[in-house]
């Protein structure tokens, strides 16, 4: 399989869509969250968040964490910290 690369401008433009209220659709890389997405095969539709909504557990949160743009599986809260599979 190729192996592509995005820079992480690509998803701050990303971020920027949705803050503009627009959905994005993604092709997912990476086994983190196997079997539930599958990287290179599935798509994921990222929509807009309320910035003041409660996220629901086991949602894909996308977020971006010491630099880098992510998505997880979020399984709660512990405190003030999210808790990411």
């Amino acid at each position: 399989m190729r192996k592509i690369t995005v820079s992480n401008d690509f998803f701050a433009e990303v971020a920027k869509a949705l803050r503009q209220g627009q959905t994005v659709r993604l092709l997912i890389g990476g086994q983190s969250m196997y079997p539930f997405i599958r990287g290179g095969i599935d798509l994921v539709e990222v929509v807009p968040c309320p910035p003041d909504g409660e996220l629901p557990v086991w949602c894909c949160p996308f977020y971006q964490w010491e630099g880098r743009y992510m998505i997880h599986r979020y399984i709660g809260r512990e405190g003030d910290d999210c808790l990411m599979l």
